[in-house]
C-alpha cells in the first residue's frame, strides 16, 4: 500500500468505528460524537480531509437527501431520522451538522479539550435546543 492510500484507509477504518461507537443510545447522536472524537483522535487528517478541502455544498444539499445517501448503508440512523417530523428535518440536519463541524474544528485544533462524555454533553444539548427552536418557529414562532 503506497504512502497515499495509507492515510485514505485509516480514515474510513476511523469513520466505520465511529459510527459503531456506542457513546449513547442514540445512533445518530453517535455519529456526531464519533465525528468530534476522530477530529480529536486524529486532527491532522480531520484538518486535511475537512478544512483544507472541503467539498462545497449547497445549504439546499445539506438535509435529509444528503444523509440518506452519505448513509445509505446504516438504515437504523435513516429510520431514527426519519421518526423527526418532516417540517424539521432538514434545518436540524443543517444546524446540527454545522455545530458539530464547529466542536470538530475546535477540538483537532487544540483550543479545546473535552473528556467523550462532555462531547456526548454539547452535541445532546445543541441537538435537543437546534429541536426546540424548529418546533417553535413549526407552531408559529417568528425568531
Amino acid at each position: 500500500m503506497g504512502p497515499v492510500a495509507r492515510p485514505a484507509h485509516r480514515y474510513i477504518r476511523l469513520i466505520r468505528e465511529c459510527q459503531t461507537r456506542p457513546y449513547t443510545e442514540n445512533k445518530l447522536l453517535n455519529l456526531a460524537v464519533g465525528f468530534v472524537v476522530f477530529a480529536r483522535e486524529e486532527p491532522r487528517l480531520y484538518r486535511f480531509l475537512h478544512v483544507e478541502r472541503p467539498i462545497p455544498r449547497p445549504e439546499e444539499d445539506a438535509g435529509m437527501s444528503r444523509f440518506e445517501e452519505a448513509y445509505s448503508k446504516y438504515g437504523e440512523l435513516i429510520r431514527e431520522l426519519r421518526s423527526i417530523p418532516e417540517g424539521i428535518q432538514n434545518p436540524l440536519i443543517l444546524k446540527t451538522w454545522i455545530f458539530t463541524q464547529g466542536l470538530a474544528a475546535a477540538v483537532s485544533s487544540g483550543r479545546l479539550e473535552f473528556s467523550e462524555k462532555k462531547i456526548v454533553a454539547l452535541l445532546e444539548e445543541a441537538g435537543g435546543a437546534f429541536y426546540a427552536f424548529e418546533e417553535w418557529k413549526k407552531k408559529g414562532g417568528n425568531p
